[in-house]
């Protein structure tokens, strides 16, 4: 294992104390001739100004060059503000990369072989600077100049050896903040450690210390699932992304999804411990992933072009992310998106809807409806005609060029509308025969001379249209289950839909807190109460936020036709003043079983007017369970 220095580090193969050679390098201009002293490791000269001018007030042996005077003198004869110090040595490294940290307040800067490679040299607060260097074998001269100007005075110098940790790097520090120089710099082979109420290492406190992992590893292009079991606080980064943030004194569980493209990746995890228990474990596997709704392909450029940064489920294609990213991963500006789904559909005519900004297009089954690839944005629609019942192929693609980014899709079922068919009426007079029938125009039947001619009011070409029958219905009776302004506040977008289950009526939960961003305790699981869900199915009618207190919704109507359920809802009130507090008003109902066909069963949930709000579809029967379909507008 190498030889990670904590604090100023030992010559690797030597001794502790260094054998001073005559041949010195060059020094550079300036420089004062080194007073006569007896040096075992570094020479610390030490001036009573900031500018390290004239001659050193203290010449001495410093062990490591690791110091915290506070608001103190570094010596006697020096004063506690407006010094400097230089630390000079030679030290033997083996071949190799070396990484060197050089922490400082107030300025510092750090020369190998007389080559100035890190330069803080300004008034600042303590700060840490590294710098990654090839160094041949053998003997290598270090200097360190460090000045003081007020306040606290602190300077540190460490380095490891690069290329020989094959598992984790793990920074320790004797602070719960991950600050200052690092305790303990090791190679750990996996993050799975359960301290206890002990420390993890020798030199380090059983409470409030900090660690930090880093790491870059391989993998194949895929999605995973990262699991982080931590007591307290955690963070997680992958290339810079922080994906778990629980910076917090607690002991939980938590995890995460993440494409990741195939090829390596930075890993970094960062840990604090305050009292108690000390545990932190990190886990991942890769996921076959599934795509239950909408399969999201998100790239880091406007046209759709190589890898997708990040492919992930989304429940629904309804987002306005502002001048934010839409994911870790990707940007905020000058991204795009490809959503594929296959929902479920019966055969008829549909309305589509398409909001974006900027830039969208859609397909439904191949054929594209919408084309706004254009960077306008605005509302879109078009009428589709569904010809089967089952899945459709559904496609969004859509751009974000800069500022504010929104993206929403919804459809309705538009309900077939009765077609007036014109009734022949006899001719009063002898047609005129045409030759060519363009219109429905009769034409003369030839008969012998002697008769009269018969017209006929059937042109040859034209197709009749049956006039429409009224369909039949059947009221149907329904209860009150709950209805109000603030029971259901996590729906803050207008829903209607239908549920056969409890289990159901949770996955409506769950996904209206998902589209909402909710997560932990924001998550209400709440029950809907005095349903029997053994007899009763349940129709609801959500009208979302709103800005009044005199808005409402409420079902009126519940009608049992070939076509299905038609439930007729009504919107109340909504030109009230203005209140401080949201509104989200409901109506919830339900309907006994035995009053509708066993099946799957089409509800369409109207205005008073006749247009269609939204629909669902109910499999009425007290076994099956029905697979959430929600549609949003």
């Amino acid at each position: 294992m190498a030889d990670y220095h904590t604090r100023s580090p030992r010559p690797v193969g030597r001794s502790r104390h260094v054998q001073l050679v005559d041949a010195w390098p060059v020094p550079r201009a300036g420089h004062h001739t080194p007073t006569p002293v007896t040096v075992t490791d570094w020479r610390g000269e030490y001036f009573n100004n900031a500018g390290l001018a004239g001659s050193p007030t203290v010449v001495r042996n410093d062990v490591v060059i690791n110091f915290n005077w506070g608001l103190g003198a570094p010596a006697p004869g020096l004063p506690a503000d407006d010094f400097s110090a230089r630390w000079t040595r030679w030290w033997r490294f083996a071949p190799g990369t070396y990484r060197f940290h050089l922490t400082a307040d107030d300025g510092a800067r750090l020369y190998v072989d007389n080559r100035l490679v890190l330069d803080m040299w300004a008034q600042g607060p303590a700060r840490t600077q590294t710098v990654d260097l090839n160094l041949s074998a053998g003997d290598h001269f270090l200097e360190v100049d460090y000045f003081e100007a007020s306040g606290s005075a602190s300077v540190a110098l460490w380095w490891e050896e690069l290329g020989t940790i094959t598992g984790w790097k793990g920074e320790y520090f004797d602070n719960r903040n991950l600050s200052g120089t690092p305790v303990i710099v090791r190679d750990d082979p996996a993050i799975n450690f359960n301290w206890g109420t002990g420390a993890p290492a020798p030199g380090l406190p059983a409470d409030n210390f900090s660690v930090r992992w880093t790491r870059d590893l391989t993998f194949d292009a895929g999605t995973y699932r990262f699991s982080l079991r931590a007591d307290d606080g955690v963070r997680f980064w992958i290339d810079g992304n922080l994906l778990i943030d629980q910076w917090q004194s607690g002991s939980a569980t938590y995890k995460t999804e993440v494409y990741l493209s195939g090829g390596r990746h930075s890993l970094k995890l960062e840990y604090f411990e305050a009292t108690g228990g000390a545990i932190v474990v990190l886990d991942w596997e890769r996921v076959e992933q599934q795509f239950p709704n909408w399969k999201g392909e998100y790239y880091n450029n406007e046209n759709l072009e190589g890898d997708p940064a990040l492919i992930r489920n989304d429940v629904n294609i309804d987002f306005n992310w502002g001048e934010g990213s839409p994911a870790p991963g990707a940007n905020k500006d000058h991204f795009s998106v490809r959503w594929t789904g296959r929902p479920e559909m019966s055969a008829g005519t549909y309305r589509f809807h398409l909001t974006a900004d900027d830039g969208a297009r859609l397909w439904v089954n191949s054929t594209l409806v919408l084309d706004e690839w254009s960077g306008r944005g605005g509302d879109f629609r078009a009428d589709v005609v569904v010809p089967t019942d089952g899945p459709q192929n559904v496609r969004v693609e859509y751009f974000e060029e800069t500022g504010q980014a929104e993206v929403h899709l919804w459809w309705e079922y538009l309900l077939p509308t009765a077609t007036a068919t014109a009734t022949a009426v006899p001719p009063t007079a002898t047609p005129t025969a045409t030759a060519v029938p363009p219109t429905a125009t009769a034409t003369a039947t030839a008969v012998p001379p002697t008769a009269t001619p018969t017209a006929t009011a059937v042109p040859p070409t034209a197709t009749p249209t049956p006039t429409p029958s009224p369909i039949p219905s059947e009221k149907v009776r329904f209860r009150t289950v709950a209805e109000g302004l603030q029971d259901y506040s996590f729906v803050r977008r207008p829903v209607y839909t239908a549920f056969h289950s409890a289990a159901e009526w949770d996955a409506f939960v769950q996904t209206m807190h998902a589209l909402n961003g909710d997560a932990g305790t924001d998550v209400q699981f709440v029950p809907l109460p005095g349903v029997k869900w053994a007899n009763e199915v349940v129709l609801a009618a959500f009208l979302g936020e709103r800005p009044d207190s005199s808005a409402g919704v409420r079902i009126t109507r519940v009608e049992l036709t070939p076509r299905g359920l038609i439930v007729t809802v009504e919107q109340t009130g909504g030109a009230g003043a203005s209140t401080q507090a949201l509104t989200t008003p409901f109506h919830i109902v339900a309907v006994s079983r035995k009053a509708l066909p066993a099946g799957a069963l089409d509800v369409t949930f109207v205005n008073p007017d006749g247009e269609v709000l939204g629909r669902d579809t109910l499999q009425v029967s007290a076994s099956s369970q029905l697979r959430p379909r929600i549609k949003i507008r």
